[in-house]
């Protein structure tokens, strides 16, 4: 799907998330979850976090590709993953309706800004961490007055 150019390996992962940020399954194939049957949901979900477990790398949170869910994918979810991401803002177990907005680096600064001014908290989704724009957003956020703290931290875990 993506150039290898693009691809982070498992290294990178496991520099990255020993750095305080959280590696979250997007599923295998990135593909709608509402499309899937019982069989291609284990797969996405269940599957994709023993992959990742299989590189040593701890992964707590599902975020739905096209943030498309239903209720067997949140069933899924429940059983493999501390916490859940999809369009209504569902973000642990048991679902809450706790809105969030995802920070994906497109007009992100001013975006940044209304969201600190309208008190809603955001979360930093990145698809390609080597890109320039990864470095550069998360370095301006350390510099702001804005609360960071990772999702384990947020939820205790």
């Amino acid at each position: 799907m993506f150039p290898v150019r693009n691809v982070i390996t498992w290294k990178e992962l496991k520099i990255i998330q020993g750095a305080g940020h959280e590696i979250a399954s997007h599923g295998t194939r990135h593909i709608d979850l509402n499309l899937c049957n019982e069989d291609e949901l284990w797969m996405e979900m269940t599957a994709s976090k023993k992959v990742f477990e299989s590189h040593g790398i701890n992964v707590d949170t599902f975020t739905c590709a096209f943030n498309t869910w239903s209720q067997d994918v949140l069933k899924y979810s429940e059983r493999d993953y501390r916490t859940f991401r999809a369009s209504t803002g569902i973000n642990k177990h048991p679902p809450e309706t706790r809105v969030y907005h995802a920070l994906d680096g497109t007009e992100a600064a001013q975006y940044a800004r209304d969201c600190l001014d309208d008190n809603v908290w955001i979360i930093g989704i990145w698809h390609d961490v080597h890109s320039p724009n990864f470095e550069a957003a998360i370095s301006k956020v350390q510099s702001t007055r804005w609360n960071v703290k990772t999702v384990r931290e947020v939820y205790g875990y």
